[in-house]
């Protein structure tokens, strides 16, 4: 594993960035369906800081009543003074209520948004093609579909609506000082280059603090989910010495981004307060010069005092908030980019077709499997070579060979998740990488040796391939797979909650339902990356399982115990990336050739079916 990137310099992903534009034409896409309760929450939030201005008007007002200056005459007296106090109860009650419904319709609106983000932010990961997926690293995908969605949710869900009422508070505040004097709103010039001056010094160190942070949690992630799927391995070879140091490495570097971070932010907090003294300091000069000159009153004077004074709140909260917008747009940068156009043939954003399309006759139904000339391979040098093969619907092939021969790439080529380098893989004269994702997988189906259940019910883990199929089809399938009396027996049938909170299947059987699942889609094709069990017993159910769902159907099986390949119609034996032996159990056996040796090899001191 490579050592972090220096810091300062973010480390290389083929994984794009969206650029600024990018970003505020996405910001703006997401926004406009929700734009008429965006525009009522800013239009409620304006008129709640207008209220707010009525207290430190009314405080005005009386310095001018008790200095003889000219008061409004509805709060002289003792029934004005009343007066007064109800206008200031009335605009606190009437603030407070268009505050929370400019609040809430503005949350709601962000909420909105940010569902909308994390639908697309998934969706493309999902969609994404493994080669990319492999290319970038797992922990920069996860890292994008995770952490920074959560940034951007956070940042929404707090910084929407505080920056909608600060925004809207500062403009009625400076308005309201305009109209007192136009003096006062323009003696806040003198704070205008030191904001300027604080927000750009922020905004040319931070973006890239930010990203650079980024990519390093996708590092650490990386390193993390590693050590999570090879659990296993790592305990067994007591490798926990050799990944702390990569996992120790990046968040060091994640640490010092943050505290680099932090030092910008105090910085720019520093200009802000540098600011406000000076914007105090030119209204109290103003007011002087003003009141010298009697253009003002002293109760207008201090209004406008007032009014300065309430700026600091929104001012500070927008300014608070910068911080938080910058990480956000730092994080959406990178989920922008992730879902722009993708580069994988048959992997555009979405199928454009409906799933309950997929069935029918414009996809290929047969099952005729033909393989020309195929290269693939994770660089410049291919690891498959120039296979050629033909399997006639129904039939099935297994492929069997040494680790690293080529067989799971082979596979994976053949299902269409993986894009070849030459050659073409086509089904009933179709190729296979031109069927639409979404539709390919009704024609060629997948079975990894990694069975996942989803903490759902047993319902929703078996229909995930067809929604909305009917309870007798779910039960066939279980059936075919030999499921059916383990499901009739859970307390809850196929309403039984799976995963750690209901019934947690064993590794083996999550790769029983998960061809369970494939029967359920009934493809036309099935390519099954059959893994090793921890038994015998547990191997033999699953190669019934297996040889319920390939039956009636073309088949290919990556075997990686012979007694799995055996019952194929055909066995291909890989080597280096290229079939070497091809023929039936009994005919490769007489042969005397590589599969006679490896058979041989595999009943030495142990007796075989």
């Amino acid at each position: 594993m490579s050592a972090p990137a220096a810091p300062g310099t973010a480390p290389e992903t083929t994984l794009p960035i969206a650029r600024p534009g990018q970003v505020w034409r996405e910001i703006l896409r997401l926004a406009a369906p929700h734009a008429p309760r965006i525009l009522a929450s800013v239009v409620l939030l304006a008129a709640a800081a207008a209220c707010g201005l009525v207290l430190p008007w009314l405080l005005g007002a009386f310095v001018d009543l008790l200095s003889g200056d000219g008061a409004p005459s509805w709060i002289e007296g003792t029934g004005g003074f009343w007066r007064a106090v109800a206008a200031m109860v009335g605009a606190l009650v009437a603030g407070a209520g268009l505050q929370a419904a400019g609040i809430v319709l503005s949350a709601g609106a962000a909420d909105r948004v940010v569902a909308s983000l994390r639908e697309r932010a998934v969706g493309s990961a999902l969609g994404r093609s493994q080669a990319e997926v492999e290319a970038a690293g797992t922990g920069d995908v996860v890292s994008r579909s995770s952490d920074d969605v959560a940034a951007v949710t956070t940042a929404v869900n707090q910084s929407m609506p505080a920056l909608t009422g600060a925004g809207a508070g500062i403009v009625v505040t400076l308005i309201g000082m305009a109209s007192i004097h136009w003096a006062f709103a323009l003696s806040l010039v003198v704070t205008i280059p030191v904001y300027w001056f604080s927000v750009r010094r922020y905004l040319r160190v931070a973006p890239g603090m930010y990203h650079r942070e980024r990519a390093e949690r996708a590092r650490r992630a990386g390193v993390v989910l590693g050590a999570a799927r090879g659990g296993r391995t790592v305990r067994a070879y007591g490798m926990a010495g050799f990944l702390r140091g990569p996992l120790a490495a990046t968040s060091w570097v994640v640490a010092r981004m943050n505290v680099l971070v932090q030092i910008a932010t105090t910085r720019l907090f520093g200009g802000v307060n540098l600011a406000e003294f000076l914007g105090v300091a030119a209204l109290l000069g103003t007011a002087f010069l003003l009141l010298d000159g009697e253009a003002v009153t002293l109760g207008a004077a201090t209004s406008a005092v007032l009014f300065f004074l309430r700026i600091f709140d929104p001012v500070g909260a927008v300014l608070m908030t910068l911080d938080q917008v910058q990480s956000a747009l730092t994080s959406l940068s990178r989920i922008v980019g992730m879902a722009g156009p993708r580069r994988g043939a048959g992997d555009g954003p979405e199928d454009p077709e409906p799933r309950e399309k997929a069935a029918d006759g414009a996809i290929p139904r047969g099952g005729d499997l033909m393989i020309e000339g195929l290269l693939a391979g994770y660089g410049a040098e291919p690891v498959v070579r120039g296979v050629d093969l033909a399997v006639p619907a129904g039939t099935s092939v297994a492929v069997v060979g040494a680790s690293g021969a080529g067989k799971s790439t082979l596979a994976a080529v053949v299902a269409g998740v993986r894009e070849p380098q030459g050659g073409k893989v086509t089904i009933d004269g179709r190729p296979v990488h031109g069927i639409p994702a979404g539709r390919r997988a009704r024609t060629v189906a997948l079975v990894a040796q990694e069975g996942h259940v989803f903490p759902v019910s047993l319902r929703e883990n078996l229909d995930l391939a067809s929604p909305g199929a009917e309870d007798g089809t779910l039960w066939e399938a279980l059936r075919r797979v030999g499921l059916e009396d383990w499901a009739r027996a859970l307390p809850g049938g196929l309403d039984t909650v799976l995963g750690p909170e209901g019934v947690d299947p064993e590794p083996e059987l999550a790769q029983q339902l998960a061809l369970a699942r494939v029967a359920v889609l009934d493809p036309a094709v099935l390519v099954l990356d059959e893994a090793a069990s921890r038994s015998a017993e547990d191997d033999d159910a699953l190669a019934r399982a297996a040889e319920g769902l390939r039956r009636g159907r073309t088949a290919m099986i990556v075997a990686h115990r012979l007694s799995q390949a055996r019952t194929a119609d055909r066995i291909l034996v890989m080597e280096d990336g290229r079939v070497v032996e091809s023929g039936g159990h009994e005919e490769l056996v007489a042969a005397g050739g590589r599969y006679a040796d490896l058979w041989a090899a595999t009943h030495e001191g142990r007796r075989e079916d």
